[in-house]
């Protein structure tokens, strides 16, 4: 009876051409819909090997700490098909989402990777999936309860390997910890981390690694800044090479970096020029090659940072469809720059504080992704087939 359904929505098209070429290049909200068409279009497109050409790159705002967050609080998104513009989530939450009440609760963005979005409220962290509105409680961290002015500078982040397919949350205060989702509990393993974390801003997951802008604890006669990595399969952190000096000389060492962010899949970094003070925007066309790191573009100080930064910062937030480049200042301000015209807009956010968490949509169920290996019931052919030219 299933099958004579779908023969007569689509009367001339085999199941493989429907499964493989039609289904991964709708929306995802369609998607979502057609799951109750039946059960094998269900099973499919539920399955974490299903891959679909029409997801879309998202950043979702929040409040770096939100003490009284309830169900009735919201998030941001910034949309770059409508000119940048910033638009409100009301209850961006399924019905059996996160355990939030009419009483505030203490709420963070904690990191994101691979579709998903790693949030907490109060010591407990969820595995969250904004497209489905489907989240799982994986840890709890009693530092997350922390409220204090230093809970600003809890570091944070979320890493997969790609070796077990697992995921790692970070989580750091005084001592810097990670765990693995797929050990089926809280289990929390401290990692040596040598650096001055100077902002709780986490930054960009590139090649399945976050990322963080960090100083070193011996640097008493010069300011460095440092990108480290910190790398899941042998679960340390790494430093990453990063651009040589723009304008070296013995007067000045300082090697400054404001931000950092992912533009088109590459690292990317904005670095301080002290001989021309303006501020170069490098990426990383080769992952961990330090050759690789190519200018893109230059432009003045226009949100006025501080050099050598103190609590300042320009973090590289997306390229428009238009060529414009979004930036947030100081976790603040959000800034649209396009370099043919060298011109700067504001953006306006309904938030003062905000923190970005950076998404591509998924279709995969937070449950599948920390479930055991051993619990996971595959399909006879394991083979993952990519359709519409995106892998």
């Amino acid at each position: 009876m299933e099958s004579k359904k779908l023969q007569l929505c689509f009367p001339n098209l085999p199941e493989d051409i429907i499964d493989f070429q039609v289904l991964p290049r709708l929306p995802v909200k369609s998607l979502l819909r057609f799951k109750s068409v039946s059960k094998r279009w269900c099973s499919w497109i539920s399955d974490p090997r299903f891959r679909f050409s029409n997801a879309r790159r998202r950043l979702l705002v929040g409040p770096l700490m939100d003490i009284k967050f309830t169900q009735d609080s919201y998030l941001e998104t910034i949309d770059d098909d409508e000119g940048v513009s910033v638009k409100k989530i009301l209850q961006p939450w399924g019905e059996r989402e996160l355990p939030l009440s009419r009483e505030p609760q203490l709420f963070r963005l904690l990191g994101s990777c691979n579709g998903f979005v790693l949030v907490s409220l109060g010591t407990s962290i969820f595995l969250w999936n904004p497209a489905t509105k489907d989240s799982e409680k994986v840890l709890t961290h009693e530092v997350l309860a922390f409220r204090g002015k230093g809970s600003l500078y809890i570091m944070h982040g979320l890493s997969y390997d790609s070796s077990t397919e697992d995921y790692k949350v970070i989580i750091g205060y005084r001592s810097v910890e990670f765990s693995n989702l797929r050990r089926g509990k809280c289990c929390w393993k401290e990692v040596g981390f040598p650096y001055i974390l100077p902002r709780s801003n986490t930054g960009p997951v590139v090649s399945g690694n976050q990322h963080w802008l960090v100083e070193g604890r011996k640097q008493w006669d010069s300011f460095s800044s440092i990108v480290v990595y910190f790398d899941a399969g042998i679960e340390k952190f790494v430093e990453m090479p990063i651009p040589n000096l723009l304008s070296p000389d013995k007067s000045n060492n300082d090697n400054i970096i404001f931000g950092m962010g992912e533009l088109d899949g590459c690292l990317a970094l904005a670095q301080w020029d002290h001989v021309s003070h303006l501020i170069h925007v490098r990426v990383m066309k080769e992952y961990n090659v330090q050759e690789s790191w190519t200018t893109l573009f230059k432009c003045s100080n226009f949100m006025n940072l501080d050099c050598p930064p103190v609590l300042e910062s320009m973090e590289l937030l997306c390229i428009t469809k238009g060529g414009e480049f979004v930036m947030m200042g100081n976790e603040t301000d959000l800034e649209a720059y396009c370099p043919k015209i060298e011109f700067n807009r504001r953006i306006k956010t309904y938030r003062h504080c905000v923190i970005i968490a950076d998404y591509k949509e998924s279709l995969v169920s937070p449950r599948a992704a920390i479930i055991n290996k051993s619990e996971q019931h595959l399909k006879k052919d394991p083979q993952t087939i990519f359709i519409g030219g995106s892998q």
